[in-house]
């Protein structure tokens, strides 16, 4: 499958805390059955495309459940889309009310593994680079 071919399915919710705390930095990533399914789909379709391209993400808002599992006190902040692509490097950044992620070809299968993991109560880790951390919460 092409990342054009992709739709989504299931929900998926990503935040960061206000004043990034350090036990919390970075990106915090949740997702239901149908929605880390969904969106490991879309990341590895990126497996094999050698342009440049992107895809938007429709992103939950994280609620009290969400939430409840990191149990950090300080307020999140997520965007309404998420906007994905593969390139060079590894970042996350919010712009102009949506979150960018770009991942390199280094990291595309230990992410779509940590994905994966999350309906299976996998967690508690992050992937990535300083600065830029993506933790997977169940």
């Amino acid at each position: 499958m092409e990342p054009n071919q992709w739709n989504q399915k299931g929900k998926i919710y990503l935040w960061s805390y206000e004043g990034n705390p350090k036990n919390y930095s970075g990106w915090h990533l949740h997702c239901d059955k149908d929605g880390a399914a969904s969106l490991a789909e879309l990341i590895s379709s990126f497996s094999n495309v050698s342009e440049a391209c992107h895809r938007t993400v429709v992103l939950s808002r994280p609620n009290e459940q969400q939430l409840r599992v990191p149990n950090c006190s300080a307020k999140a902040m997520s965007d309404k889309k998420l906007v994905v692509s593969k390139q060079g490097k590894w970042g996350i950044e919010s712009k102009d009310g949506k979150t960018y992620f770009c991942f390199d070809a280094e990291h595309l299968s230990k992410l779509v593994d940590a994905i994966l993991g999350i309906p299976d109560g996998k967690g508690d880790f992050n992937i990535g680079t300083k600065g830029n951390w993506l933790w997977f919460w169940w």
